[in-house]
């Protein structure tokens, strides 16, 4: 028995499953473009998550592409409007001036306005030819702020497109995380073999 049990040799070692995905590359490939660490992950194959993410991607950059598309369009339609209807010069003007002349008639009823109410640093500037402006019609100035409010409602479409792109790569590399960890799960073997006994024989289990 204690001769057995000298010959005996237990081999316990940790073995690897072929091609382990790495976790951290798999993140990496997700905020990369949101997918890819699913595919990397899930041996090349295009499915389930992987799909999702980019597909979800690719919606997002058309939906920033569209509404970028569609404030600039907007912008320049107002612009031009301004121009045609009230005869104001935009070139170089804050948002500031922009919202004013969708507010007064004309240059001359905001300074009345900022004289009744006492805000003489607020009149000044309207004495530059640049900054002066009169609407033909209150119709034309209405259609004006719709103009203008439809640009930043566009705008803000885009910051939000682009906030959801940002949320999309951290739950695509939160996911192809996890789903790297799931495809690594380690195997232990063990093998016994005696003096002159022939072939070792293991016994593999899955953790």
């Amino acid at each position: 028995m204690q001769i057995f049990a000298s010959a005996l040799v237990l081999l316990c070692a940790m073995q690897p499953v072929a091609a382990q995905p790495s976790p951290g590359k798999a993140m990496a490939l997700s905020v990369l473009l949101p997918g890819l660490g699913h595919h990397y992950a899930n041996e090349g194959r295009w499915r389930g998550a992987a799909s999702f993410f980019v597909l979800v991607e690719v919606g997002l950059w058309l939906g920033v592409a569209d509404s970028h598309w569609q404030r600039s369009q907007t912008v320049q339609s107002y612009r031009t409007y301004a121009a045609t209807y009230a005869d104001a010069q935009l070139e170089g003007k804050d948002r500031s001036f922009l919202v004013t002349i969708g507010t007064y008639v004309s240059s001359d009823a905001y300074r009345e306005d900022m004289l009744r109410k006492r805000r003489w640093d607020q009149v000044g500037y309207v004495d530059d030819p640049l900054y002066q402006w009169h609407w033909d019609s209150e119709e034309n100035m209405v259609i004006y702020q719709g103009l203008r409010a439809a640009a930043d409602t566009w705008g803000q479409r885009r910051t939000v497109f682009i906030a959801t792109l940002a949320a999309n790569r951290a739950l695509a590399a939160l996911s192809a995380l996890r789903s790297a960890r799931r495809h690594r799960a380690p195997q232990v073997s063990f093998g016994f073999a005696g003096p002159g006994q022939g072939p070792v024989i293991q016994v593999v289990m899955q953790l």
